[in-house]
């Protein structure tokens, strides 16, 4: 672990301003500048105090203007009478690097299609010209959405990945005034696309994403660098919903502006505004009370070293006969949090579309065959003559329904497939296949053992002037759950906070926020905030099964119709197992059924074993399982270990 320096943090408003405690009031429709089109991509000209943003309302997406009236509120919008307008069909997400010159995003024609790319245009005559390519980004994929830092030293946009996902990338610019070769903001990115970036400082970016897991479409979340480094980003929860929120944009009050398709707009997407409220309703203040906040920890480390277990998930799913129903357990859906609470085998292969399912809906780039197993076409019914693919296709449905219902997995991640045999004396049967072993890995049962570094949090709080205090409160807020944990009358005081009393709430957190608020005589109110970053750190291995003087790591197949040992379906465990058998005192691999698949399992497991003393032993059991068609397909791998001295506690 890294020395801890001694950091005294001294907070002022601009440090504040973006930090993870801000809070919004619900959002209003601009509606003065929205339409029945799409009205997206607000940027803020802080040159001018000019707010800039596209509109599709004419057929072609072109920039408007406007600005704010004494009292602060937007004026009807101007079409943005410049070169830059006339030249270019669709245009968006300008950004300002200097008075006079700007990066926005267009097309530019190829010899195959229009891409989407990087142009800037500069400001002469009082008016912007036409645009050209920026020439460091020239690039034959989608590359837009830019955002300029306010120092000018850093640019974000968002660029098509290998993947076919749209990625961030930041680039730095160079004392002569080029840009270096962008690279990836690989906390930020996801399996999805991630879209509009916006610095609302230098150390604080905006962007929206539909790959991290967030209750819409798209939603915004925020990153705020610490230390140099970019920290994981956090959802804005107070804007999000289930519909898209993208294209955010800070004003400099604090406001934010925003693009949504959520309900209550003038149709499509319209631009919205939540107002900076910096803290709960409850916390809105005059501020006659001034407070003064250090900390001597920059972050507090949170430590997860678990113990896991193995448990097997099944691909292959049986059936009594050709008109039977799969089993009612296979569709009783248990949360990822619910799934960790599971201890049998039995309980664990029930499970097993449950586990599929959430991790489908995050790899969202990972397809599923399901695919029916069942006798010949022939009429297995006579009085209602249906066949044996009516009855597949009613399990098939089911189980396509319960993934993209309950986990909103894509219908474009599944697909179909039907075998018919003719072979009467079989059982029918569906699997499930993928090309990602990633997949069929088996579900590890973790025994969480947190440990948070810091045991206690110190605070030094000075409230002035002192003869006007009458009183104050300190707070914690954690993924917007607030606790108050202090309370006094001093105006210079240092209060600690057990952190060990919220250790389960750290550990699914990466900030905490300390605020303070203090009460006059008169009634009114101040409130001041520390914010503080969580690292998270984590390690595991393995928890042994103690029978007797010995101790066992287990690791299990279900073999499905897949009977080749090196198909990817078997690798994730495969892999587990290779690690399992180091530093072993024996290895057994039980089965019932499924003897040739063992054997070569031997062969495998034997070839990686460096102690010529040490084989394999195969061993024929059953009754492990009371499914007896899966009890036949199981195989165990059994691996005694070495007891350590660790291992023994």
């Amino acid at each position: 672990m890294s020395k801890l320096l001694i950091y005294i943090i001294l907070l002022s408003a601009s440090q504040l301003l973006f930090s993870s405690n801000i809070m919004y009031l619900e959002p209003v429709n601009v509606s003065i500048i929205n339409t029945s089109s799409d009205d997206f991509a607000p940027s803020w000209n802080k040159y001018t105090s000019t707010l800039y943003f596209t509109s599709k309302k004419d057929g072609k997406e072109k920039l408007y203007t406007t600005q704010k009236d004494p009292d602060g509120f937007f004026q009807e919008s101007n079409y943005l009478d410049s070169p830059i307008n006339k030249t270019h069909n669709n245009l968006s997400y300008i950004t300002f690097l200097s008075e006079d010159k700007a990066y926005f995003s267009t097309f530019r024609k190829t010899n195959s299609q229009p891409i989407l790319q990087l142009f800037y245009s500069n400001y002469k005559k009082k008016a912007w010209s036409e645009g050209f390519p920026l020439e460091e980004f020239i690039n034959d994929k989608f590359v837009g959405h830019s955002s300029i830092s306010p120092d000018r030293n850093q640019l974000v946009f968002s660029t098509q990945s290998n993947d076919g996902d749209l990625d961030l990338m930041v680039s730095y610019r160079l004392e002569d005034g080029t840009w270096r070769e962008p690279i990836a903001l690989e906390i930020m990115n996801s399996i999805g696309d991630e879209i509009t970036p916006h610095f609302a400082s230098d150390d604080t970016l905006y962007f929206a994403s539909n790959g991290q897991g967030g209750p819409g479409g798209y939603d915004i979340y925020f990153s705020v660098k610490y230390e140099g480094n970019w920290q994981r980003p956090s959802p804005l929860f107070e804007l999000n919903t289930e519909y898209d929120e993208s294209d955010i944009c800070t004003l400099p009050n604090g406001d934010i502006l925003f693009a949504s398709n959520r309900p209550g707009g003038k149709g499509g997407l319209d631009i919205w505004l939540a107002s900076n409220n910096r803290l709960p309703i409850a916390f809105k203040e005059d501020r006659k009370l001034d407070i003064n906040l250090q900390s001597y920890i920059t972050n507090i480390i949170v430590n997860n070293n678990y113990e896991y277990s193995n448990l097997p998930v099944s691909s292959i799913f049986y059936l009594a006969d050709s008109t039977s129903e799969l089993s009612p357990k296979l569709f009783q859906y248990k949360s990822a949090l619910k799934l960790q609470e599971i201890n049998t085998l039995e309980e664990s292969i029930s499970n097993s579309l449950n586990y599929f399912g959430h991790k489908l809906s995050k790899m969202k780039n990972t397809k599923l065959i399901i695919k029916a197993h069942y006798p010949s076409l022939l009429e297995i019914d006579t009085t209602s003559k249906r066949n044996s693919k009516y009855y597949a296709d009613l399990n098939i449905k089911k189980i396509y329904d319960y993934l993209t219902t309950e986990f909103n997995v894509s219908t474009s991640q599944l697909s179909i497939e039907y075998e018919f045999f003719q072979n009467k004396d079989e059982k029918p049967y569906i699997t499930l296949f993928s090309s990602n072993p990633e997949l069929f890995a088996q579900i590890e049962i973790r025994e969480d053992k947190i440990r948070v570094e810091q045991k206690v949090l110190p605070i030094d709080v000075r409230i002035t002037p002192k003869e006007n205090l009458s009183h104050w409160l300190a707070i914690i807020e954690m993924n917007g759950d607030e606790t108050i944990v202090y309370e006094d009358k001093s105006s210079e005081n240092r209060f600690t906070i057990d952190l060990l009393k919220y250790k389960e709430q750290l550990f699914e957190s990466d900030f905490i926020n300390i605020f303070i608020k203090a009460f006059s005589f008169d009634g009114d109110s101040t409130t001041q905030v520390i914010p503080h970053s969580i690292e998270h750190h984590f390690s595991k291995k393995p928890k042994l099964k103690v029978e007797g003087n010995n101790s066992y790591e287990y690791n299990y197949i279900i073999v499905g119709d897949k009977t080749d040992i090196s198909d990817p379906i078997y690798t994730e465990t495969l892999e587990k197992t290779y690690s399992s058998i180091t530093m072993c005192r024996s290895i057994q691999i039980l089965y019932n059924k499924k003897q040739n698949f063992a054997k070569e399992l031997s062969k495998k497991l034997q070839s990686k074993i460096v102690d010529p003393n040490l084989k394999v032993e195969l061993v024929k059991t059953n009754n492990q399982l009371q499914d007896r068609q899966l009890d036949n397909n199981l195989v165990t791998i059994k691996v005694e270990k070495y007891l350590t001295k660790s291992s023994s506690n």
